[in-house]
């Protein structure tokens, strides 16, 4: 997975709104980036991961 996703040294901002424990209701990025898909699972511990595919709305990179 890209570094992007390094969770000691964070590069992005999300902001994740749930609808309930299980559907995302709204996700934000604080940068130049589009969504384009992903999908929230959560662990045995009720920890939520969420996993996004995100791209770079000047350079068309997926990040």
């Amino acid at each position: 997975m890209s570094e992007l996703f390094d969770e000691h040294n964070p590069k992005i901002c999300l902001e994740v709104i749930f609808k309930n424990s299980h559907e995302i209701y709204d996700v934000v990025i604080d940068a130049n980036t589009k969504v384009l898909g992903g999908k929230l699972s959560l662990s045995h511990n009720l920890c939520k991961y969420l996993f996004l595919e995100i791209i770079h709305l000047d350079t068309g990179i997926l990040l």
